[in-house]
């Protein structure tokens, strides 16, 4: 019995694994394109939301507002409309950044696009 879960469990486990990775060089390449310091953050747990605090422009200890439930769900957005803001794209995309599969999309696009009106960040 065991040995049907660790089998049902490994392909949920890939896929998460398989979205951490794609988050993280996704972030990295944002955190690159912003001109931020150490992009490498973006792979290690905790520091990759730090590096997406300075990717908004705001200060570090806005870290600790992402861990107060509830009121990190709305920092999370804000900072995303921001980076979203300072790549060129229009703020509402910090807002779709909650749906499940269009935040990927999202991120991707971010990351491997670049807006027909860029904004001097």
């Amino acid at each position: 019995m065991e040995f049907g879960f660790a089998v049902s469990g490994f392909p949920a486990f890939m896929i998460l694994m398989g979205v951490y990775v794609f988050t993280a060089f996704v972030v990295m390449t944002i955190a690159n394109k912003l001109g931020v310091a150490n992009s490498w953050m973006a792979w290690v747990p905790i520091l990759n939301i730090y590096l997406l605090v300075k990717m908004a422009g705001k200060p570090g200890w806005w870290l600790a507002l992402f861990l107060v439930p509830f009121i990190n769900f709305f920092v999370a957005v804000y900072v995303w409309m921001l980076i979203a803001e300072r790549r060129g794209r229009p703020q509402f995309w910090g807002l779709l950044m909650i749906v499940p599969v269009v935040n990927l999309i999202l991120m991707a696009m971010l990351a491997f696009t670049e807006p027909d009106h860029p904004v001097l960040a």
